[in-house]
């Protein structure tokens, strides 16, 4: 991402869609984007090396993306979609079995550690793949997203999970993805994990990200716009699983802390209840499941 921003927003529609290193093709409708995710979606069953899980395409209108959203359940293949409003630019990202497993475990290992601090089933709501969007218009749909219903009744998820199989793209768009949650959430989106699932070295990459408040440098390009401060995605920690491999099974960066009030959004009552600290030994079990 740029260092300086150059909307409101902390960083451009362009550069969140990537558009400049990875350029869309051009929409001709729905039935062409079925025949598009078919085409991908076997590529990715297959295991064909490299496929990548993403498609970007130009010249999407509000009102075609909002046709696309009335249809979604017919598209051939489950999907995440991304939508920029004002570059009118859609990224669908298609779902694989490593991908789907790995947010859904992930998240139960977060709902275990979280019933045995007695916490209820308000207090970790799973928001599933809800679609939410952003001031600017954009949408985006999450792989998995929860909240604190006790503590927040807004409309962003206290903390989201992004996954993708490992592809040229794949972690340049769970990072901008990362990015967008900071940007259009203002700092109300806590927490991103991204995870990335290596198909040919059986690796898992974890990566956390927080929101961080800046302001504008002080330019001649911004001295004179009037916007606030912006917010972008910072990552805080990198957890390496290998679980195949002559060193193998090694884990780099681990354990792997979730802190409370980040996660809840209020603070712990000890001494039950706590961080939520994933340990190497479960990152491991957790890895092996999806990744074999």
């Amino acid at each position: 991402m740029a260092s300086i921003p150059d909307s409101p927003l902390g960083v451009s529609s362009s550069r969140l869609a990537l558009v400049d290193r990875f350029p869309p093709t051009t929409y001709t409708g729905l039935k062409d984007l079925n025949k598009l995710i078919v085409a991908r979606r076997d590529q990715l069953y297959q295991k064909v090396e490299g496929a990548s899980q993403y498609l970007s395409f130009k010249d999407v209108s509000p009102q075609q993306f909002d046709y696309i959203v009335e249809r979604e359940e017919g598209l051939s293949g489950h999907v995440r979609l991304n939508h920029f409003r004002d570059i009118e630019t859609l990224v669908v990202k298609i779902s694989a079995r490593e991908t789907e497993r790995a947010h859904a475990t992930f998240w139960s290992l977060f709902i275990r550690a979280s019933y045995r601090m007695g916490m209820d089933e308000d207090e970790t709501c799973g928001l599933g793949a809800t679609t939410f969007w952003g001031p600017t218009g954009s949408a985006k749909e999450t792989d998995c997203s929860f909240t604190n219903l006790h503590s927040r009744s807004g409309q962003w998820p206290i903390w989201v999970i992004e996954a993708a199989i490992r592809s040229s793209d794949s972690m340049l768009r769970l990072r901008a993805a990362a990015a967008w949650w900071a940007a259009h959430s203002a700092g109300d989106v806590k927490l991103v994990f991204l995870i990335e699932v290596n198909r040919e070295t059986k690796e898992v990459i974890v990566e956390q990200h927080v929101p961080v408040r800046w302001n504008y440098p002080n330019t001649r390009s911004h001295s004179g716009s009037g916007a606030g401060p912006a917010w972008k995605a910072s990552r805080v920690s990198t957890a390496t699983i290998r679980t195949q491999g002559v060193d193998s099974p090694t884990i780099q960066g681990g354990p792997l802390v979730l802190e409370f009030e980040s996660v809840f959004e209020r603070a712990p009552n000890p001494p039950l209840e706590q961080d939520i600290v994933i340990s190497e030994t479960k990152l491991l079990e957790w890895a092996v499941r999806f990744s074999k």
